[in-house]
């Protein structure tokens, strides 16, 4: 039986992860000749390779090794080695629901007016308790993603499907190409947008995008994701990400000095509200902290559009 879809991990240093990822890929609904999985280790100096083969003789398990880093370096290799009808991402520190696999393909070929991509909930698991500075509003950059129970087609630009829970059919890179490898993580850096870009570029080929509850994967919060280090860190990333997506979209450069315009506005406001709130709502600790992380946002924005034209004005 031909292999009906890839199921796909891109890891580095996370051994420990990546088996509980791996066990949940091993143990699906899916009947095991139907699916392959694929693990690319992007450079890993722990024994992720180790964990891999251990594995390898219980299923259709591929390892390839991929020095070149990042995160999008690593997802084009999966892709480009699988031999599935469709191509599905798990994080190395997620879990894949029992039916994870079953729901993608159900979603592929039993929705009107087949999705080009499909993806669905991704629910936290806090490896330490939650503190409760952080809001709701601030799980997304946990890798938290719910749009409720209802499945639909994401048609606004500001809707997208989570990277750690995400399926597309196997062709899509002959229309649009592969993952932006100048986004997306690489190494310690928090750089990201590379799932943002390349849902961009879908809708601009009128590719079609595919919410469906049902399938369900969970992401692990590490004690460090708690700690308000790593996010004013994440934010301060998500803006440089942010500015970097926009110009490699090929943005006018009118539109983007525009942009950084606004921003600069934006982050004048935010530094105005951030001196109120000290001065008259001291007490509000979880409001005074996603100020400070909006306006690292907004700073990582402004500083890595300089950064960007003074390179492209001195090469």
């Amino acid at each position: 039986m031909d292999i009906k879809i890839s199921a796909i991990i891109c890891t580095l240093n996370r051994a420990h992860y990546l088996e509980k990822a791996l066990l949940s890929l091993i143990n699906q609904s899916l009947p095991d000749e139907q699916y392959e999985i694929i693990i690319v280790d992007n450079g890993s100096t722990d024994n992720t390779k180790d964990v891999s083969i251990k594995y390898s003789s219980k299923r259709n398990i591929k390892y390839l090794y991929d020095p070149i880093k990042g995160l999008s370096q690593a997802r084009n290799t999966g892709w480009q080695n699988a031999k599935g009808e469709y191509i599905a991402f798990l994080d190395d520190d997620g879990l894949a629901s029992k039916n994870w696999l079953e729901e993608i393909i159900n979603t592929f070929e039993k929705t009107s007016q087949s999705p080009d991509a499909c993806g669905g909930k991704i629910e936290l698991v806090w490896e330490a308790s939650r503190p409760q500075w952080i809001a709701d509003s601030m799980l997304k950059p946990l890798g938290h993603f719910d749009y409720g129970n209802k499945p639909f087609f994401l048609e606004r630009s500001n809707r997208n499907i989570g990277g750690g829970n995400m399926a597309f059919k196997k062709n899509i890179p002959e229309l649009i190409g592969y993952f932006n490898t100048n986004l997306g993580r690489k190494g310690s850096n928090l750089l990201s947008n590379d799932e943002n870009d390349y849902f961009f570029r879908m809708r601009k080929h009128g590719l079609k995008i595919f919410y469906n509850p049902k399938i369900i994967a969970l992401h692990h919060v590490t004690e460090e994701r708690t700690k308000k280090n790593w996010f004013s860190q994440r934010y301060y990333w998500q803006g440089k990400s942010n500015i970097t997506q926009l110009i490699d979209n090929g943005t006018s450069f009118i539109s983007i000095i525009l942009n950084i315009f606004i921003n600069f506005l934006v982050l004048i406001r935010l530094l105005l509200f951030h001196v109120y709130l000290l001065l008259l709502c001291s007490s509000n600790e979880n409001q005074i902290f996603k100020n400070k992380c909006d306006i690292l946002s907004k700073s990582g924005y402004i500083v890595q559009g300089i950064i960007i034209f003074k390179n492209k004005l001195f090469i």
